[in-house]
């Protein structure tokens, strides 16, 4: 897998500078531990940001900002709705399509649908929380980890590299 990922990564340099043709021809480019390591070592970073996000916080951020959408629908909506019988994700999405449906077919102002109080739930989650988990994420991230965050190693020297 190294040896592939090292072959593209060759292959986007050299066509983005200069052709370099390959002595041999068609024969499999053999590769240094230097350079599979840096190819390594380039796509580990690459995929930090994925590998620490916090996707259970995440879902339950997701689960509360569903539940605050829930709770102002049933605030907004006569009782009589079926608002009041929503427990789930999917049930919440066809309310709100089936309110909006309902609200433009019949002429009623869009200001009253569900969908606009939930968009109006959203938009304050938005403001609140909407950069969070991936700022976390890149935060956390090799290479760009603030200089003031990042760990200071002792440099290793010959007294202590025998010690």
């Amino acid at each position: 897998m190294l040896h592939a990922l090292t072959e593209k990564d060759a292959s986007e340099t050299a066509s983005q500078s200069a052709a370099h043709p390959q002595a041999g021809g068609a024969r499999p480019q053999r590769y240094t531990p230097l350079q599979l390591l840096s190819t390594l070592k380039k796509h580990s970073i690459a995929d930090e940001p994925q590998l620490n996000f916090d996707y259970i916080t995440f879902l339950e951020s997701c689960f509360s900002l569903m539940t605050s959408i829930i709770s102002s629908a049933r605030c907004n909506m006569p009782r009589d709705s079926k608002v009041h019988q929503i427990e789930v994700g999917y049930e919440l999405v066809d309310y709100l399509l089936w309110d909006a449906a309902e609200a433009l077919t019949s002429g009623h102002p869009s200001q009253t649908t569900a969908i606009k109080h939930a968009a109006a739930t959203i938009q304050g989650f938005i403001q609140t929380d909407g950069k969070r988990f991936s700022k976390e994420a890149f935060d956390q991230s090799s290479g760009r980890i603030p200089e003031h965050k990042r760990h200071n190693f002792a440099k290793r020297t010959e007294s202590t590299a025998a010690a």
